[in-house]
């Protein structure tokens, strides 16, 4: 997950710093529905959509716990 939002960034005039602030922030939000939507079974599925807009870049993500 981590390299696919990242390689979407990438499209993008960010730094590294924010590049890597993003992926974290999706990286810890995935963490968080592992640990409390699935009871820590990572097997389950996760669904992300990212969106760039004129002025920001949407990403969401979705459990299914």
């Amino acid at each position: 997950m981590r390299n696919y939002v990242r390689a979407f960034l990438d499209g993008f005039p960010f730094s590294e710093k924010e590049r890597t602030l993003m992926v974290l922030g999706v990286d810890e939000a995935c963490t968080n529905i592992i640990r409390h939507a699935y009871h820590l079974r990572d097997d389950q599925p996760i669904a992300l959509s990212m969106e760039a807009k004129q002025d920001c870049v949407c990403m969401r993500l979705r459990d299914y716990g």
